[in-house]
């Protein structure tokens, strides 16, 4: 998964990911071990994908000049964000492809 969006949240101390398989991720990365970088997990995550109409795309993820010519080219799920921001009361506001369905 390639990560499309990060913010840390200065109120909460934890960090807002998401990427383009269209999830959200809270992490808390107090409690991150350099000694074990794929064992982190999630404080709390959010399947966006679940809220997206089948019928749309996603972004390009390879960026190459040939992938546009493709049948098929490879695209990320519509859900990944392409920005965050949140506030101090936690409500985090997600920019998308398809922000009109949220």
């Amino acid at each position: 998964c390639k990560v499309s969006a990060l913010w840390f949240d200065p109120w909460r101390h934890v960090l807002i990911s998401s990427g383009d398989d269209g999830y959200i991720h809270q992490w808390d990365v107090s409690r991150w071990d350099p000694r074990r970088p794929n064992g982190a997990v999630p404080l709390a995550t959010i399947n966006f994908n679940e809220w997206v109409t089948v019928e749309l795309a996603g972004a390009l993820i390879k960026m190459d000049d040939k992938e546009l010519e493709k049948l098929n080219p490879k695209r990320g799920k519509p859900a990944a964000a392409h920005s965050l921001c949140g506030d101090e009361s936690g409500n985090l506001l997600v920019g998308t492809v398809c922000n009109e369905i949220y």
